[in-house]
């Protein structure tokens, strides 16, 4: 039943932002949408997800549970208001999911997450393309940080944070045009701010990694403002691969085919006026 439900909520966080998404378009997409591979995508990021749940999480967590210092501390952070919890559990998942994505986009966790990188066409529901091991990358942060900051035992809130977390995935890849952009981007992350991740090119491919906040990236050096890239920068990957391969996180077959890991191990990054910024296009 909590399944279902989390799957409900969902879909109808993705088709509220569908909507908006067709009354204020963030950009003219050209590419092709493969509907059949993102709800593919979906149903096994779901699967993904609970493996990870009862071999990975629940494991680790009662392994650390039992530790009394772990107790102690999550005792004293117990003593602490809710939202203060909440908030606190938010950044360092953050921060932590910040470094896994780069370290996603390194050469040796580089084809686990290609897939999710695959799609020439961005939406809400193509946010979900995840291998298994792009997913174990991903969730790991926020069991972390849902050891260091627990929650309710109620579970509520837990729950919470994990369709926001849900609906966060879906914001992130929704074609929405956000007023004020450039204000908000000082502090969250917005779908302008995160289609620059997607670009197919490599030089912006390898910035603007945070997931909810941007100060990570402002912090490391990652950050390329959306304003200096083309409105009409091509999405996706410029190299092929089957679709079962990407959602499997093998590399391409052939060797011809073979992608590279859009590090910034072994590439410049481009030099710009302003610090940690790609520079502008041409007009």
């Amino acid at each position: 039943m909590e399944l279902l439900t989390h799957q409900a909520l969902s879909v109808a966080a993705g088709l509220t932002l569908q909507l908006l998404a067709w009354l204020a378009p963030l950009r003219t997409q050209s590419g092709e949408k493969e509907t059949r591979w993102d709800l593919t995508a979906m149903l096994c990021g779901v699967g993904f997800a609970h493996i990870y749940t009862f071999l990975v999480a629940v494991p680790l967590s009662g392994l650390l549970v039992s530790l009394a210092p772990v107790q102690q501390w999550q005792a004293w952070v117990g003593t602490g208001p809710l939202w203060q919890t909440w908030i606190l559990y938010l950044v360092l998942g953050d921060f932590l999911a910040y470094w896994a994505h780069r370290w996603l986009h390194g050469r040796l966790f580089w084809h686990s997450h290609a897939w999710h990188h695959s799609p020439k066409h961005i939406w809400w529901l193509s946010g979900l393309r995840a291998s298994p091991l792009h997913v174990v990358l991903l969730m790991l942060p926020y069991t972390v940080s849902y050891l260091v900051f627990p929650l309710d035992a109620t579970g509520l809130a837990l729950f919470g944070v994990i369709l926001f977390g849900i609906a966060n995935q879906h914001w992130l890849h929704s074609n929405i045009r956000v007023p004020f952009p450039r204000q908000l981007e000082w502090l969250v992350v917005t779908p302008r701010y995160h289609f620059v991740h997607h670009s197919a090119d490599k030089r912006f491919t390898n910035s603007n990694y945070g997931f909810i906040f941007t100060v990570w990236d402002r912090l490391f050096g990652s950050h390329t403002p959306p304003e200096r890239v083309a409105p009409d920068e091509r999405l996706g990957l410029d190299y092929d691969n089957s679709n079962v391969r990407f959602l499997l996180g093998l590399p391409p077959a052939t060797v011809t085919d073979r992608g590279t890991a859009p590090s910034s191990e072994g590439r410049e990054r481009p030099q710009a006026k302003e610090e940690g910024a790609a520079p502008a296009l041409p007009d």
